[in-house]
């Protein structure tokens, strides 16, 4: 995956563009997509996926053109390196799980009008076999702030599952990302992540089926 020469690499440091650079050799040897074309090139959009495995941010982050910047939780901010690398130079702006979060969200909303690119898990944890019960956070920050939101589905729970050591380097991730989804003025956020979700499912059902047919998508 290119390189989109915009300027929110501006907000992320060098090792997210190193990260990027890795996408040669990682993605070809791991990754099979279909989509990728519906990322959009500039301007400010959530990125809203499933979450089975703790891979799946940087396997968003290294197929896409552009950085992604998440949504993380705070407990990631509890040594001096996971906050240097994910949120002073990462552009990831964290999240309290059990609370609301004012401040959060308005830097959240600020980033999008900044025209930069917002990860969202909407399930807020992982989940294997299913999606899980989703928060209404992605569809509040597209009423915000008017960004689009661009659902997509990683079937990457058997190559990275939660309490293995190590991947399955045999198996492949398939990544399914659809058409950009627009939350109009007044829609009530239940009901819109609702859309959101239905949207993830079925791009996830039609990634987990690419994958046990082993079908040969691109790789990115």
């Amino acid at each position: 995956m290119k390189r989109t020469r915009t300027g929110d690499w501006g907000f992320v440091g060098w090792h997210y563009k190193a990260l990027h650079r890795a996408g040669p050799l990682h993605n070809p040897f791991l990754v099979r997509a279909k989509g990728l074309e519906n990322l959009p090139r500039e301007g400010g959009f959530l990125y809203a996926a499933n979450h089975s495995s703790w891979w799946d941010p940087i396997l968003l982050q290294i197929t896409s053109p552009r950085p992604v910047n998440w949504l993380a939780k705070k407990e990631m901010m509890s040594s001096a390196f996971n906050r240097w690398f994910f949120f002073d130079k990462g552009g990831c702006i964290p999240v309290d799980r059990n609370a609301r979060n004012p401040e959060a969200f308005s830097a959240a909303v600020k980033a999008l009008h900044d025209g930069r690119v917002i990860g969202i898990f909407p399930e807020g944890t992982r989940f294997v076999g299913k999606l899980g019960p989703a928060k209404t956070g992605v569809a509040r920050l597209a009423l915000e702030s008017g960004a689009p939101i661009v659902p997509a589905a990683i079937a990457s729970d058997r190559f990275w599952p939660p309490g293995r050591k190590a991947p399955r380097l045999g198996e492949k991730v398939y990544l399914n990302v659809g058409a950009p989804l627009r939350v109009e003025p007044g829609e009530d956020a239940h009901k819109a992540t609702e859309r959101v979700m239905l949207a993830i499912g079925a791009l996830l059902d039609e990634a987990r089926a690419a994958r046990d047919a082993k079908a040969k998508w691109p790789a990115p």
